[in-house]
């Protein structure tokens, strides 16, 4: 790790601008992020489209591992199973599993609907479609 400024173009600019190839940016940014994760067991807490650079060589800078640790295969398995789980829309199978895994602390507070919601509001920016310009709602108040 280096603490250095690094040249590049943002993740919004980047994607704007026709000369990049942005299924080649946007496969590199999902193969770090979750290669980490589930090949070496390495999580970065923060990957959002605010750290990562596409460098005009090319290459793309990750920033900010303030949040990183390694975690157990059975942690990444939790992990793996919970973003099947969402992209499927298995929200009451999530609740459960999350409570049964530590995740929840009181699972029978957390309304399936409630669930859906706060996924879509923290990951509005990776589940958004080209067309789709606003953020979710936020979730409703308990």
């Amino acid at each position: 790790m280096v603490s250095e400024f690094v040249e590049g173009r943002g993740f919004e600019e980047a994607k704007a601008d026709p000369e990049v190839d942005r299924d080649r940016f946007a496969e590199i940014v999902f193969r770090f992020y979750y290669g980490c994760m589930y090949r070496h067991r390495q999580f970065s807490g923060d990957p959002h489209p605010g750290n990562c650079r596409l460098k005009d060589n090319g290459c793309v800078a990750f920033l900010d591992f303030g949040l990183f640790k390694t975690i157990s295969p059975e942690v990444a398995e939790v992990e793996l199973e919970s973003q099947r789980m969402a992209s499927e829309g298995r929200w009451e199978e999530l609740v459960e599993m999350w409570g049964r895994t530590g995740f929840l602390n009181e699972p029978e507070r957390m309304e399936p609907e409630r669930l859906k919601a706060y996924i879509e509001d923290i990951a509005w920016w990776y589940l958004a479609d080209e067309t789709s310009s606003s953020r979710p709602r936020s979730p409703p108040a308990s």
